[in-house]
């Protein structure tokens, strides 16, 4: 604006923006940040952790019950547990143990006398996930692919784990029959 014909105001304006790719929605009360000159915050080389790493999912951003591809979970290990930014872990569901009713007539419902057994499931690995961002003892993960949702609890590892000799502890019931 001009309020003389030779001196300018600077007044703030809005201007377009046409996002061509986005990795997740973006929301109303979103902000969009310049990046400083000379910072390289975003330039990640992925690697494998430097020492064996077993860490656990603490939640999952945006404070929803599970998380899928390219987005973020904390993990409860940081920089003094040997991750850094660009580490990549391998994530896996716990193993545990089911009920199964292992009686013949899978239609009626189960009595007394039907046999009830305790089914072991194994660890799975289930995906990949990558630090972007570490603390002291907590640390910022997108998860780059996954086969199945990823739940706070989830295990993350060194990639490559032999799932036999996983130490998972599987989560147990109490041994009572119904």
């Amino acid at each position: 604006t001009r309020l003389h014909p030779l001196a300018k105001v600077s007044t703030q304006t809005a201007q377009p923006m046409i996002v061509e790719e986005a990795v997740s929605e973006i929301r109303k009360d979103d902000y969009l940040l310049k990046l400083p000159e000379g910072l390289d915050s975003f330039n990640v080389m992925p690697h494998a952790p430097a020492r064996p790493i077993q860490a656990k999912v603490v939640s999952i951003f945006d404070g929803v019950g599970e998380a899928g591809q390219f987005q973020t979970i904390t993990l409860d290990k940081g920089e003094l547990d040997g991750l850094d930014k660009g580490t990549v872990v391998s994530l896996y569901k716990r193993g545990r143990q089911v009920r199964v009713n292992l009686s013949n007539n899978l239609i009626r419902k189960p009595k007394d006398k039907d046999t009830v057994e305790l089914v072991s499931i194994p660890a799975e690995e289930i995906g990949l996930a990558m630090v972007y961002r570490t603390g002291t003892h907590v640390s910022s993960a997108i998860i780059l692919e996954s086969i199945k949702n990823v739940n706070r609890g989830d295990l993350l590892s060194t990639p490559g784990q032999d799932l036999d000799t996983f130490d998972s502890k599987p989560t147990t019931l109490p041994n009572t029959k119904k």
